[in-house]
């Protein structure tokens, strides 16, 4: 009888056996990891959107390897990292405009 399988609890090792499971390459968890730890700090500092830092931990590196099935990524961190930062933008600003009863498109700055 063999060990039971330890499931990684860090956000490294979630990524790590993630990237080894669907793409086979492990070796860029430590490039994925640095991207998020930099884009969340930023998001984090609002303690408003804490509860969505398990969302993007998932969402963004699923949504960046499962662009690898459809079209070829030359830059699989740095395609992660536009990902990411859309959805980030979307969480900390799509709100912000709720709270205007004027339509955004009717304005022209000069």
């Amino acid at each position: 009888m063999s060990p039971p399988e330890v499931l990684p609890t860090t956000l490294f090792g979630k990524m790590k056996s993630f990237l080894s499971s669907t793409i086979g390459e492990s070796k860029l968890a430590r490039n994925f990891y640095g991207v998020y730890r930099h884009q969340s700090m930023q998001m984090l500092k609002f303690s408003i959107h804490e509860d969505k830092a398990e969302l993007f931990e998932t969402l963004a590196l699923r949504i960046s390897v499962q662009t690898t099935k459809h079209k070829i990524v030359k830059n699989l961190p740095g395609y992660y990292l536009g990902v990411l930062r859309g959805l980030i933008d979307k969480a900390l600003f799509s709100d912000a405009f709720m709270d205007y009863d004027v339509a955004v498109e009717g304005f022209y700055f000069r």
